[in-house]
């Protein structure tokens, strides 16, 4: 079959399942998704010279940081509020939209970051049938439970692999210095939206002998200014302190170490406000495409539930430093005479390394982390080689196990998830690492 035919079917595949899914998931949208408007009212928050979180709502703030599912704490108290300062200034753009509208441009936010994985994913291919893998793997994400969680509580995940596409994209043109300072600004984008994610760098350290100086000054260049910023901004330095403790004080709240907070288990709650009504909220619950089943998947809580062991958030760190390290001493180890090892293998470490820490955090981890995914699954895909095929089996039936119901699999979900992070380090560390350029 002519090459055209064939991108042509695959159009015609993605838009029948992206449509579809999109009408789907305009009617879960249409439950009020939660996450976003906290982020929002974050936002707001900043703009207004408020440290955004130990903020309580009361009545007579009006309704501009309104949030129904937000308990009017005490003064003083953790919010809910927990996306980093930076992302917040992230959202300055929209934040002042009514919120009903901000929650649809949200929704198209989050199907422009899937398609931009994908898209980039097809950039790196150079056969018809690796861009048939990608088509086939970004379709069946779409039907995964954490996708439609993610959509359902307007998260923020999907922006993760998106970032990382866009990086290892300028990481591949280096040559240019435009795009080496690009890749330095998306690295920036990157750690300050979630600084775990400086994870998923570690790995490139191996290259810097590999550049020049300068070409390292002008990829560290975004990273420094902004560190300088927030730093020396004594306004954007109080939130980053604030941002700091509050995510420590969820840990203790995760944990079950923080005392219960007093709360009014009887907030008050108003019918219509930026254009959401409650009613139509209601409405809309009844008649959702989904019944979620929520994983809760941390090592530490696995050992609560099945082993009755208890960790500390000390022994938490050092199982995790301990890990890292000893992964990142394993990978230089194995690859130390590879003078071609690859951005994309490096990528693909670098985020199997952030995936860990997701896992060994005693921040609770939710089905919607899935989502990121699409990072390894799409790469790899876009190296689809026949050599290859136990892997690609393996990534098929790790996302299978995250949109079918099969109730004799305990945390199915979970187990889905597991498989693809061990099959991405399967990969970087098996002499098929040498077929992915």
């Amino acid at each position: 079959m002519p090459v055209r035919y064939h991108y042509f079917f695959i159009f015609i595949f993605l838009l029948l399942v992206s449509g579809y899914c999109l009408e789907r998931d305009i009617k879960i949208e249409n439950g009020y998704p939660v996450d976003i408007a906290n982020r929002v009212i974050g936002a707001r928050l900043q703009m207004d010279n408020h440290v955004p979180y130990f903020y309580s709502w009361k009545a007579e703030d009006g309704m501009r940081y309104y949030n129904p599912h937000v308990y009017n704490t005490d003064s003083g108290k953790v919010s809910l509020i927990t996306a980093s300062p930076f992302f917040h200034h992230l959202l300055y753009p929209i934040a002042n939209l009514p919120q009903r509208q901000i929650s649809r441009i949200w929704l198209g936010i989050e199907y422009f970051m899937l398609i931009v994985c994908m898209l980039i994913a097809f950039s790196f291919t150079i056969d018809v049938s690796q861009k048939w893998a990608i088509a086939f793997l970004f379709a069946l994400l779409l039907f995964t439970e954490g996708w439609m969680m993610h959509i359902a509580y307007g998260q923020m995940y999907i922006i993760i692999p998106a970032l990382a596409f866009v990086f290892l994209f300028c990481m591949k043109r280096n040559k240019q210095i435009v795009f080496l300072f690009l890749a330095g600004l998306v690295a920036t984008i990157m750690i300050f939206t979630k600084p775990t994610l400086i994870l998923f760098f570690l790995p490139f350290v191996f290259l810097m002998k590999k550049f020049p100086i300068k070409k390292i000054l002008l990829f560290v260049a975004p990273i420094i200014i902004l560190t300088a910023y927030s730093l020396l901004n004594k306004k954007e330095r109080s939130y980053w302190q604030a941002y700091q403790k509050t995510i420590a004080l969820h840990i203790k709240v995760h944990l079950g170490l923080a005392g219960k907070e007093s709360a009014d288990l009887s907030p008050i709650q108003y019918k219509k406000w930026e254009g959401w009504d409650m009613d139509a909220v209601d409405k809309a619950h009844t008649v959702l495409p989904l019944r979620l089943q929520v994983e809760r998947c941390n090592i530490w809580m696995l050992a609560q539930k099945y082993f009755h062991k208890n960790f500390s958030i000390e022994a938490i760190n050092i199982i995790l430093l301990i890990t890292t390290s000893a992964l990142i001493f394993l990978f230089y180890f194995y690859h130390r005479k590879n003078e071609y090892l690859s951005f994309t293998i490096l990528a693909i470490f670098g985020f199997s390394l952030y995936t860990i820490s997701e896992y060994l955090s005693p921040i609770t981890r939710f089905e919607y982390y899935s989502v990121q995914c699409a990072f390894p699954c799409f790469l790899i895909a876009a190296f689809y080689n026949k050599n290859m095929i136990p892997i690609y089996v393996l990534l098929l039936l790790g996302l299978l196990l995250n949109i079918f119901d099969i109730p004799f699999i305990i945390m199915r979900h979970t187990v889905g998830q597991l498989i693809i992070l061990f099959v991405s380090l399967w990969l970087c560390f098996s002499p098929k690492s040498k077929l992915i350029s």
